[in-house]
């Protein structure tokens, strides 16, 4: 990336001022990463469709976005940490819009013919579902926003790991957390303050590690009740009597429509 481009970026992001060109800038590396990565990147395609759908918003076309992040040059690129920045930026809600802060002559370079040609004849690689890495993600994202309130650390994500055991994985350990989110908020409050966000969130690790088989117990009584249910003899039933039908959970997320 040449340094006008970079020093824009910078500049837009600490004035929570976005432009057209950065977020197409975004939406390029993402879509680079996303296609030709082997591993299924949930929290890069989160980012991309908060990213896309602030564009529509803000009258950047649908079939320019799906044109010109193809041909933007993977050289001037942001990087990832100012692509979360960006997004997180968009999430909050508190932002300017300034299409042109951005230019493209002297900041922004495009591929050449023979280097579109080139890509044409890449084919998406096919992903590899990897849950664990997702669950880890969607775990500090929880953490992150209803624990402590910043960014991770590295230390804090350590302790975070230091959860997952043959027996429980990352999404139980979430579940875990939801479930007793009212306790952790009790217990917070009782022993604040903290001296910083990695000893408060060490002291809410060891509530979570005791409530583990906690909640390990809950869900397998909670099975057996279920299959109780499941076995009832309903035959001495009338037609008047109340029947039973087993609730299922609806597990269908509304995303929003691909763009490319």
């Amino acid at each position: 990336m040449n340094r006008n481009l970079n020093l824009k970026i910078k500049e837009s992001i600490q004035t929570k001022q976005l432009s057209k060109n950065l977020l197409l800038l975004c939406l390029a590396c993402l879509h680079e990463k996303i296609t030709y990565s082997e591993r299924i990147e949930a929290r890069l395609e989160k980012q991309r469709d908060i990213i896309a759908k602030a564009a529509l918003e803000n009258g950047i076309d649908r079939k320019e976005i799906s044109q010109k992040i193809v041909t933007i040059h993977q050289k001037d690129y942001p990087k990832f940490k100012q692509i979360t920045a960006v997004s997180d930026i968009i999430e909050s809600g508190c932002y300017a819009f300034i299409s042109g802060l951005i230019p493209t002559k002297g900041h922004i370079h495009f591929k050449t013919d023979e280097e579109l040609k080139i890509d044409l004849e890449r084919k998406p690689v096919k992903k590899k579902i990897d849950a664990d890495s997702e669950g880890f993600y969607e775990l500090c994202e929880y953490v992150e926003k209803q624990i402590v309130y910043d960014s991770l650390t590295e230390d804090i994500k350590k302790l975070l790991q230091k959860l997952k055991t043959k027996t429980y994985d990352y999404s139980f350990i979430l579940q875990t957390f939801k479930f007793y989110h009212t306790d952790i908020e009790k217990a917070v409050q009782k022993n604040k303050p903290f001296e910083s966000a990695y000893s408060k969130c060490q002291y809410v690790c060891g509530i979570i590690k005791k409530k583990l088989p906690e909640m390990d117990d809950r869900l397998q009584q909670q099975e057996k009740a279920d299959e109780k249910i499941i076995n009832m003899d309903f035959s001495e039933l009338n037609d008047t009597g109340a029947s039973y039908q087993r609730k299922t959970k609806d597990d269908c997320s509304k995303v929003l429509n691909v763009l490319w």
